[in-house]
């Protein structure tokens, strides 16, 4: 499932139509430390693998990652008037 960044937006509106502000925060900051610990748990990166492509390429990986999977949910603190 692709969550984009009008997807992010519509979750954020509901869920500060229905909760309050206190329990959202607390909410996104735990999901937040919850997946940082996570991947920082359980990394799958192999130590013998280097990189093999250009900048060029790599650009290109990187957007279509981000966007691929959620980086709209960068969004959250925006707009919730945190930044």
């Amino acid at each position: 499932m692709l969550l984009t960044r009008e997807g992010v937006v519509g979750l954020l509106w509901l869920a500060q139509a229905g909760l309050p502000d206190k329990a959202l925060r607390y909410g996104a900051a735990g999901i937040l430390f919850g997946f940082g610990f996570y991947r920082l748990i359980r990394s799958r990166h192999l130590a013998w693998v280097g990189m093999r492509v250009g900048f060029r390429d790599l650009t290109l990986w990187s957007f279509l990652m981000a966007t691929a999977h959620g980086a709209g949910l960068m969004l959250v603190p925006v707009l919730l008037g945190w930044a």
